[in-house]
């Protein structure tokens, strides 16, 4: 019931070993998950070659001792699961809230069985709503319905700390008042984020060039 520190310690739940290995910089990391002692499951947090490919990660799966039959890793922020050589799984929980503008709101937990299996339970996290405004019009009738949008009702049966939904802008800068306007709107009603579109405008016109 108690979480502890992981790194170069081995413990044993219902028969399975899991061991745990901290970050290790691309110098150690090789030397690192070669030596590791014997279990069946490593706890890790690296930048797996496996996941970023060769020019982002300096971790390989091929480095761990065969006797690991599954490898939970952080640092990729993708609930996903590879099978590596049909006898190991590198498996990434991904994380627990939103940590970049384009990650997916589902986030979700491992439950590890014990006949091996893993199971995906859903975690309960901040609501994300989107909204585009790409001229005057739009931006009135975001303002005119501003009492009914979903944004800004706070998501049921979740804890209160993360009732309170995030709401995307997307806008064009050359509509005027667009972020004061829309401030004043939702006031403390969501958590803002607002994503400029004239970067993406130049780059319709210079592919239409």
């Amino acid at each position: 019931d108690e979480s502890c520190h992981m790194h170069n310690k081995t413990v044993t739940i219902d028969g399975i070993r899991f061991h745990g290995l901290d970050y290790l910089n691309p110098t150690q990391i090789e030397e690192g998950l070669r030596n590791l002692p014997p279990a069946e499951v490593l706890c890790t947090h690296q930048v797996w070659c496996d996941f970023m490919g060769e020019d982002r990660g300096h971790a390989k799966m091929e480095w761990v001792p065969d006797c690991y039959s599954m490898v939970l890793t952080g640092d990729f922020h993708e609930t996903k699961v590879l099978d590596y050589n049909h006898h190991r799984r590198l498996v990434s929980p991904g994380s627990l809230n939103i940590q970049k503008i384009n990650e997916t709101a589902a986030k979700y937990v491992y439950l590890l069985n014990e006949d091996g299996q893993l199971q995906v339970v859903p975690l309960k996290s901040r609501q994300v709503c989107v909204v585009k405004i790409h001229d005057e019009a739009e931006l009135q009738s975001f303002l005119d319905n501003i009492q009914t949008n979903p944004a800004l009702v706070p998501q049921q049966d979740v804890p209160p700390d993360v009732a309170k939904n995030i709401l995307y802008v997307h806008y064009n800068t050359n509509v005027q008042g667009v972020v004061p306007a829309v401030e004043r709107a939702v006031g403390e009603g969501a958590h803002l984020f607002w994503k400029p579109l004239h970067a993406e405008t130049s780059e319709i016109a210079m592919d239409a060039q």
